[in-house]
């Protein structure tokens, strides 16, 4: 059987190999960034459309289709003046070219959803984003809130009452129950319309209040994202209280352990602090007059200890040896015979 010759690596020309590794480095970049245009390899199912703004729309938020989640916002980017909004579908959801796409809120809380709504003949393109006529903003509380005001200004109380009792009276004898519902339907608008001042101005107070609260939006997110901060750091900090609380408890443990084995000895220990203190009281006046004297007398002693290898120190009240001498022989020679100091033995001097 013939072996293959097949030339090892540091026999191969290098350049041949850094041409051929150039060209695969290449095509990996390239295919890397096209990977999704390349026809019938993979595909596309991303679309794009532009908006005004977008209000509270992030990447990650639903894309329904006729109340179906089928898929996800990829991205949000400014394209001058509008907003280029980019998702993805899942599966093979059929887009018409006539596909309309609106920004709607999916929860009390404010969060956003992209509702697409499909319709026309030919495909949507993935390279044309649906344009801003057939795009729908996110629709906003102070919008509500507007119009809201804007409606109610224009009408009337007197004129709405009077409109639900004509139509009270047209259908009254029609169906006792109807009858019943359109005269709850007359009180209702009785006290609408005798409120009716009053729910202008909640309306225009409210109003105020959601300009306020939009002026502060700033305020508002700088406190959610430090008070974030700070439940972060408490919840960082939970293991180091918990070994504290544990420390302090086995601490607490220990100490009762400790007094109560030895609270005899305790007992007496504090008996004689007492004692002591009681003592200390007594003589408080006298310490402290002595303390006076004690720091003179201290001064005094560093001085004559600071003058060299000797000091000097005078007693006070005492006499002179020279003074002295002659009455201390006087008072041994008339002491009885064997009082006087004896001479020491080898015949030395006294």
């Amino acid at each position: 059987m013939r072996r293959l010759d097949i030339p090892t690596f540091r026999e191969m020309s290098r350049r041949r190999v850094a041409a051929i590794g150039l060209l695969l480095v290449a095509i990996l970049v390239v295919g890397s960034l096209t990977y999704d245009k390349i026809p019938g390899l993979f595909s596309d199912n991303r679309y794009r459309a532009y908006f005004v703004e977008v209000g509270n729309l992030r990447p990650g938020d639903a894309v329904t289709i006729s109340g179906v989640e089928v898929g996800k916002v990829s991205s949000i980017a400014l394209d001058g003046n509008r907003v280029l909004v980019t998702f993805g579908v899942d599966g093979p959801v059929p887009l018409r070219d006539a596909t309309r796409a609106a920004i709607v809120t999916t929860s009390v809380l404010g969060k956003r959803g992209l509702k697409v709504t499909s319709a026309g003949v030919g495909e949507l393109s993935h390279d044309t984003p649906i344009p801003l006529g057939r795009t729908t903003p996110p629709y906003s509380l102070t919008d509500a809130l507007d119009d809201a005001g804007s409606t109610l200004s224009e009408t009337s109380g007197a004129q709405l009452d009077t409109a639900i009792r004509a139509a009270t009276s047209t259908l009254d004898a029609a169906s006792p129950s109807l009858a019943d519902a359109m005269a709850g339907a007359s009180g209702l608008s009785q006290t609408i319309g005798s409120r009716d001042q009053q729910l202008r101005e909640l309306l225009r107070r409210t109003h105020s209040l959601s300009g306020v609260l939009a002026d502060r939006s700033a305020q508002l997110t700088t406190l959610v994202r430090d008070a974030t901060a700070l439940l972060g750091e408490v919840q960082s900090r939970r293991d180091e209280l918990q070994r504290l609380i544990i420390g302090t408890r086995y601490l607490a443990d220990q100490l009762s352990g400790t007094i109560a084995e030895n609270q005899q000895q305790v007992g007496p220990a504090l008996t004689q602090l007492r004692t002591v203190l009681g003592v200390l009281e007594k003589n408080r006046d006298n310490i402290s007059k002595s303390i006076p004297g004690l720091r003179s007398f201290a001064m005094a002693l560093g001085e004559s200890v600071g003058t060299g290898p000797f000091f000097t120190a005078l007693v006070g009240n005492l006499a002179p040896v020279a003074y002295l001498q002659p009455l201390v022989d006087a008072i041994v020679a008339n002491s009885p015979p064997g009082a006087g100091p004896t001479a020491p033995a080898g015949g030395g001097p006294r």
